[in-house]
């Protein structure tokens, strides 16, 4: 017979102790780091020239600067990396100059993709609650009105172009490649890719391949249609 008093105990199963919180920081979201932020400008900066069909040269990157939707893209570039870490007096500080220089209210927390481009007319909207996917364009006059109580965000998916005059409000879902025309008024979600939708308030005219509207320029022309033709206008 073996010889229990020889054995060695077992240790009792304890529950292993809480993590403390400081023990996993989760990966940085693009924007957050300094550096993020103005990649991310670099981004809509590439863009814009993009669909103006210039070259990127030193001497259009600083005549671009001088345009009020360029600088307030750089502006809420440089607000959401101090809103995320949490600067917030100095978020606010940008929020007012972003105003300033080209009559946008748009939050520090929102949250944009790539790609970003706006009309320099300015007169844009976007509030703690936008969240906008990459390569968007918004023209002069548009606002993102989320719920009453701001529960639920606004949702743009990629390539989309909101249309001047354009007023979306509630918990909004719009797939990628949503085209609002402009002087629309948008109260219900438009999830499937490639809707194109006009009215107040807003109803779908028709729907186009996901490719014919990423090659298609929205600042060389109007909305795309539904019926045949070429991608560019």
């Amino acid at each position: 017979m073996q010889d229990t008093k020889k054995m060695i105990p077992v240790p009792a199963m304890t529950a292993p102790e809480p993590a403390q919180e400081d023990q996993y920081q989760p990966a940085p979201e693009v924007g957050v780091t300094l550096r993020g932020a103005l990649r991310l400008f670099r981004a809509d900066l590439a863009r814009r020239f993009q669909l103006r069909e210039e070259p990127m040269t030193v001497w259009h990157v600083i005549r671009a600067l001088a345009q009020p939707g360029v600088m307030a893209v750089l502006l809420l570039r440089v607000g959401n990396w101090l809103h995320a870490t949490n600067h917030r007096i100095l978020a606010r500080l940008i929020e007012r100059l972003i105003f300033l220089i080209s009559r946008s209210e748009m939050h520090p927390g929102s949250r944009i993709g790539p790609g970003l481009v706006l009309a320099d007319e300015g007169l844009v909207g976007l509030t703690l609650h936008a969240r906008i996917g990459s390569n968007c364009t918004l023209f002069a006059m548009t606002a993102l009105v989320p719920q009453a109580d701001g529960a639920v965000d606004i949702v743009l998916g990629d390539n989309c172009v909101v249309g001047r005059r354009v007023r979306i409000f509630g918990a909004i879902t719009l797939g990628d490649g949503t085209q609002i025309k402009e002087n629309s008024v948008v109260l219900t979600s438009f999830t499937s890719p490639g809707m194109v939708v006009s009215g107040i308030p807003a109803r779908c005219d028709g729907q186009l391949p996901l490719d014919r509207v990423k090659s298609w320029n929205p600042l060389r022309g109007q909305p795309l249609g539904t019926g045949g033709g070429s991608a560019t206008p």
